[in-house]
């Protein structure tokens, strides 16, 4: 959970089946014979990975991996999940150990963005909190704070590319 890499998962409502219009589009795009089958693809994301992990993994070529994944991520057969935090109840200020002490602080400041609406980034860019910072406190009250992974928000490939 602490690396930062994207991960990203097949949509539950993704047209999976062969006579789709996205087989279709896929079998135009990449040919009859592509070097990563659509059901390959699929099967790839059926479960949330980080595509690092993927890339080192798959045995197909980097570019042809990554031009699958734009094209299933432009057709929103995929997404983008995003790592929330829900804290599921609440902590007695803790008397002796400082590092916890810290970690219970910051869960106090971040306690109204807890509700598993907001990514670890966003959390790190609003309150100006380093991420390592959110980790710590996650490792220090991991009974009480759950990382929920939730679609990403404004993941539309389209917003994505405006952001550069």
């Amino acid at each position: 959970m602490g690396r930062q890499e994207s991960l990203f998962a097949l949509r539950p409502d993704a047209p999976t089946h062969s006579d789709s219009e996205v087989a279709a589009e896929y079998a135009a795009a990449f040919g009859a014979r592509p070097a990563l089958p659509l059901l390959s693809a699929l099967a790839l994301f059926s479960e949330p990975r980080r595509f690092g992990d993927l890339s080192r993994s798959a045995r197909v070529p980097a570019r042809r991996l990554v031009q699958a994944t734009v094209f299933l991520w432009q057709r929103r057969v995929i997404h983008q999940l995003q790592t929330c935090l829900l804290a599921v109840a609440e902590v007695a200020r803790p008397a002796v150990e400082p590092e916890r002490l810290v970690a219970w602080q910051l869960m106090q400041q971040l306690r109204p963005m807890l509700h598993g609406e907001h990514s670890l980034e966003e959390l790190s860019w609003h309150e100006g909190v380093p991420r390592r910072a959110l980790l710590q406190m996650l490792a220090a009250f991991p009974d009480v704070l759950l990382p929920v992974l939730m679609p990403a928000v404004g993941e539309d490939f389209e917003e994505a590319q405006d952001c550069g």
